[in-house]
């Protein structure tokens, strides 16, 4: 019954008009991004700044290796792939109470336990390679854009950066698109609204990104390193991980690998509160 709830909630989204809309617009966002200029140095023999937008910049492989986490915090985690995380969170939320899906799946005896864990398992898995290939994209554009790595090759650079891209996906986008999910979707169990759930949703997610934006020295310190949806302390451990620079980068500033896993921890932790939350709403509710 799970995997039948599971296939069902997949083809909902993709059957979805707004689920393409969104797509659409997060892929202008990776895009758009990737275009930005990120880089410069000073060049002594041409004794000028070169910027990456210059045809003659050339990319390093440590400009690389910041680039691929930029690419998934700056450009797509911090309000693209949030605002793609609500409205599909939105759109099964609307299946739920608006079309009388959960009345059918009922009279089928379907667990509420069931129920319910196939549609986030379904949220997950389609968010999840949704924010893998968003980040792939609006890495590829922006190192072709600047002319390739200096120091790899096409095969070289795919297969690295696959490695690190999944990396980042799994330890810091993952926490952060469960966190929405779960949020989002108890909002609308709790208030038994996809509207109300949507603003909810949305909500929080401008409020973190003007609050990361304009408000990050003013508000508890806490609440960006371990508390916020990209923990800083996750980003910062993971920026060069798997490269000769993260020991040098993260010693000075005290990330280590246990103030990692306590941001990653506090995000499930509160998730796992909301999917709670959602459970027991589930449970009681009647046809």
């Amino acid at each position: 019954m799970f995997f039948s709830t599971f296939k069902a909630a997949c083809k909902n989204l993709v059957r979805s008009i707004p689920f393409w809309l969104i797509l659409g617009i997060l892929t202008i966002i990776a895009i758009y991004e990737a275009t930005k200029g990120l880089y410069n140095y000073y060049d002594p023999n041409l004794g000028e700044v070169i910027y990456d937008t210059d045809p003659r910049f050339v990319l390093s492989f440590a400009q690389y290796v910041q680039t691929v986490m930029n690419a998934c915090v700056s450009n797509i985690m911090m309000y693209g792939m949030p605002l793609f995380t609500v409205v599909t969170t939105v759109i099964i939320l609307f299946r739920d109470y608006g079309d009388g899906f959960f009345e059918i799946e009922k009279s089928c005896n379907m667990r509420p336990i069931n129920y319910y864990l196939g549609r986030i398992a379904s949220l997950l898995t389609v968010n999840v390679i949704v924010a893998f290939l968003a980040t792939a994209l609006s890495l590829y554009v922006y190192v072709f854009t600047r002319g390739g790595v200096e120091e790899l090759g096409l095969l070289g650079l795919l297969g690295d950066s696959l490695i690190r891209i999944s990396r980042v996906i799994l330890f810091v986008a993952f926490p952060c698109i469960l966190f929405y999910i779960t949020f989002t979707y108890a909002i609308g169990c709790l208030l038994k609204n996809g509207i109300a759930a949507a603003i909810a949703g949305l909500g929080y997610a401008i409020f973190y990104y003007v609050a990361n934006l304009m408000f990050r020295f003013r508000l508890a310190k806490w609440y960006f390193e371990y508390l916020s949806p990209l923990p800083e302390k996750v980003r910062s451990y993971f920026h060069y991980f798997g490269s000769e620079w993260h020991t040098t980068i993260t010693e000075p500033g005290g990330d280590s690998l246990s103030h990692a896993l306590v941001g990653i921890g506090c995000l499930i932790g509160v998730s796992l509160l909301y999917a709670i939350c959602s459970y027991l709403r589930i449970r009681k509710r009647e046809l």
